[in-house]
């Protein structure tokens, strides 16, 4: 059975292998969408990510550890959101999809940071502890930004075919 700082190290490094990866996924999706307000929603988060990463590695250093930059949970819970939805068609998918997928990664580190917090308290790491509320507010914070945005991107295909049938007529 591990130990608590073993646990608690893992922990770290998982959050860490997952906003280090996000830092790339976040800026892919600032460069696949067709809106300027969401680009800059997207770009503003990628840089929130990146302190994020920055806080965790900080963190792990402090506990005398090495960041190992395990990937495994993560790769595979993006790879299987992929597979739930089909190839985007167009930009109008390509903007929706990304939404919808920024969303559920949202609430799945909303999760991830609720869990760290409740261990390190449990064994009363507070600093451990403070970050992971503090990143899971930031992540709180960004899944209402981005779930304002869904109903917006999800219509506009049929506002721009609307507007293109009135020209036309």
């Amino acid at each position: 059975m591990q130990d608590t700082r073993e646990r608690l190290i893992r922990y770290l490094d998982d959050a860490w292998a997952v906003e280090k990866g996000l830092v790339s996924t976040l800026q892919d999706m600032a460069d696949e969408v067709n809106d300027p307000q969401l680009k800059n929603m997207f770009e503003q988060h990628r840089q929130i990510t990146h302190q994020q990463e920055e806080n965790l590695e900080a963190r792990i250093r402090a506990l005398g550890e090495e960041p190992s930059g395990s990937k495994g949970f993560f790769t595979q819970f993006m790879g299987k959101m992929g597979d739930f939805m089909h190839k985007a068609k167009d930009d109008y998918d390509q903007t929706t999809q990304d939404l919808m997928k920024a969303y559920a990664t949202e609430n799945f580190e909303c999760a991830m940071y609720q869990s760290m917090e409740a261990f390190a308290t449990s064994i009363g790491d507070n600093e451990t502890a403070n970050l992971a509320r503090q990143h899971h507010q930031q992540e709180q914070e960004a899944a209402k930004m981005v779930w304002s945005m869904i109903d917006a991107a999800a219509i506009r295909p049929a506002q721009v075919t609307d507007a293109s049938t009135a020209r036309a007529a």
